[in-house]
């Protein structure tokens, strides 16, 4: 038995692989060479680690994506410009024949209603709570409207502040469910709820409604205060609504003055 399986070693050995079996490892042994030679330890070294070209090529690359990105941004900017100029020059056309001519005002016949600090702005009414639901889609909806024209709105949640809610409240008195957010004004003008505004973008009649209202840059980002909440802590009673005061009856805490009912107050640098 034990020579036949030494017999069988020996036979083993002296057998060749195929042609295809040899190719496919002398392929796979090529290629692992390849990306052996290709990579290259990081030398950790003191000396090596902050060399001096290889600083200034990354410095290079930096500078060459900054470039790039501002001249994307400079382009963006004025094919928007563009768009907006050739508005005005030649008017907007509108399916069904409705459209603004060179001279003719599109805000012209909206109802004059301005919110407090509305003159040459746009202002939203929303609401951040979802206890309705089509409530909090249609603010969403005008919402994503707005911020896909690239406009710089202010945004006013009456959920949030009680006197955003009594603004609204006052601003369109006997109208029919009125105070019900959104509620989008123009330059003083109202444009009406998310049916109206949804009506006018499918008309192509809502950018010229709005190509004097200020706009953001591409590359903006959110207020630098607030991060793009609108809102922010109250500093004086750190958003518990209440101060400590040894000479009141009920246990030294009044209400703080300085902040909503929620111990926040608007943002001083985007609200």
């Amino acid at each position: 038995m034990a020579a036949a399986a030494a017999a069988t070693t020996r036979r083993m050995s002296r057998r060749r692989w195929p042609a295809e079996r040899q190719e496919d490892a002398r392929d796979l042994g090529a290629a692992e060479d390849e990306a052996a030679a290709c990579y290259r330890r990081a030398d950790t070294g003191k000396d090596k680690l902050f060399e001096p070209d290889l600083l200034a090529a990354f410095r290079g690359a930096v500078d060459a994506y900054a470039r790039a990105l501002q001249e994307a941004k400079r382009r963006d900017d004025d094919d928007d410009d563009g768009f907006f100029l050739l508005d005005e020059e030649e008017g907007c056309g509108v399916a069904g024949g409705v459209g603004f001519g060179v001279d003719e005002d599109p805000l012209e016949g909206f109802e004059t209603r301005c919110p407090p600090g509305g003159e040459r702005a746009v202002v939203l009414y929303t609401t951040s709570l979802r206890g309705v639901r089509k409530t909090f889609e249609d603010c969403a909806t005008v919402r994503r409207l707005l911020e896909g024209l690239r406009v710089a709105f202010l945004e006013r949640d009456v959920s949030m502040h009680a006197p955003y809610r009594d603004e609204l409240r006052a601003l369109l008195v006997g109208l029919d469910d009125a105070a019900v957010p959104p509620r989008l004004f123009v330059d003083g003008r109202y444009l009406g709820g998310a049916n109206e505004v949804v009506t006018l973008h499918e008309q192509a009649r809502l950018r010229p409604v709005l190509r004097r209202a200020p706009r953001r840059g591409a590359g903006d980002a959110a207020c630098a205060v607030c991060g793009g909440a609108w809102f922010v802590v109250c500093g004086a009673c750190s958003g518990s609504h209440r101060l400590y005061d040894a000479a009141a009856a009920a246990g030294g805490r009044v209400p703080c003055t300085g902040c909503n009912e929620n111990g926040l107050v608007p943002c001083p640098l985007c609200s």
